[in-house]
């Protein structure tokens, strides 16, 4: 049986992070209480697991806005999304952004909306899409997905 590792961790004025090494059976890696990063298994990566922070959200006019953040990762890389799920409703025609850009030497911070008014305190986002590493071209990570939870974070902030 394979030993386990420490889990590594970051800490960012919003979250705290903490990233384990993945299992070969789920191959889930475990992120800060409102974000749940949760990946196929393929080859081997040159791109490092990317943590999007889901911070916080407001209400507007034709549904909600949220912000999010980006730890400085070294790698140029672009999350391409594919679909954005809230409560198993497809929303990615109306969610104005569709990628999350990572930039090597800086950290990033957005925001983007969703005009979808039947978001609740309990929703859960569900954000679909495929990691590209921007220095070979390559596309790493498919299908991988983030979860975001409103109420958590609410209770975060």
């Amino acid at each position: 049986m394979a030993e386990e590792s420490e889990p590594s961790t970051t800490t960012s004025a919003a979250v705290t992070t903490t990233i384990t090494e993945q299992s070969p059976v789920d191959m889930t890696v475990t992120t800060d209480e409102d974000t749940l990063v949760i990946q196929l298994p393929q080859e081997v990566k040159t791109l490092p697991v990317i943590v999007i922070h889901f911070i916080s959200y407001e209400k507007t006019d034709t549904g909600y806005k949220f912000y999010y953040s980006i730890d400085d990762n070294n790698c140029n890389a672009d999350f391409i999304l594919t679909s954005v799920v809230v409560d198993n409703m497809d929303v990615t025609s109306v969610c104005d952004i569709k990628d999350f850009a990572v930039t090597k030497g800086s950290s990033t911070e957005g925001s983007f909306t969703i005009a979808y008014n039947k978001i609740t305190p309990n929703s859960l986002m569900k954000f679909t899409g495929n990691w590209i590493n921007n220095d070979t071209g390559t596309v790493e990570y498919l299908s991988f997905y983030y979860e975001a939870s409103l109420e958590l974070m609410t209770e975060n902030n």
